[in-house]
């Protein structure tokens, strides 16, 4: 393992990075862990950024755009990462909301506390509180 050194405006973009990343890794289900991987393996953070929106992009599933989910030319120019970042960030967030499983979300408010959300359909978590619908036909003496 090599110690890589950066300088300070690189450290904080990069801490920034993973940062804006964070929720929606955990929405699409990957490890954090992929943060510490990826940036170990990326020169610079627009790679860095390639790198994550690469990752994300393969969780997506197929009724999403097939141009969102292509994946980036490694020559492409910084706007056009940062338009597809931004669209990719969006359809990750939307299928996280959509997915049948419940997903949690770990985040830290301003203060330093933890705060959970969880993602995903109301139905993933409500399906066993539900009963079989019924239809009352009686009403003590009176038929319906």
């Amino acid at each position: 393992m090599s110690i890589t050194r950066y300088s300070h405006a690189e450290a904080a973009e990069r801490e920034q990075i993973a940062q804006d990343y964070a929720v929606p890794i955990q929405q699409a289900g990957l490890p954090l862990t992929l943060l510490e991987v990826a940036g170990e393996a990326s020169e610079t953070p627009l790679e860095l950024r390639r790198r994550l929106v690469s990752q994300l992009q393969r969780t997506l599933p197929t009724t999403v755009s097939r141009s969102v989910r292509a994946n980036l030319s490694p020559q492409a120019p910084a706007d056009v990462v940062a338009s597809t970042e931004a669209e990719v960030l969006s359809a990750v967030a939307d299928a996280a909301h959509q997915s049948p499983v419940l997903r949690t979300v770990v985040t830290r408010d301003r203060s330093g506390r933890e705060v959970t959300e969880f993602v995903g359909q109301k139905r993933s978590w409500m399906a066993q509180f539900e009963a079989q619908p019924q239809i009352m036909t009686r009403l003590g003496a009176v038929s319906y």
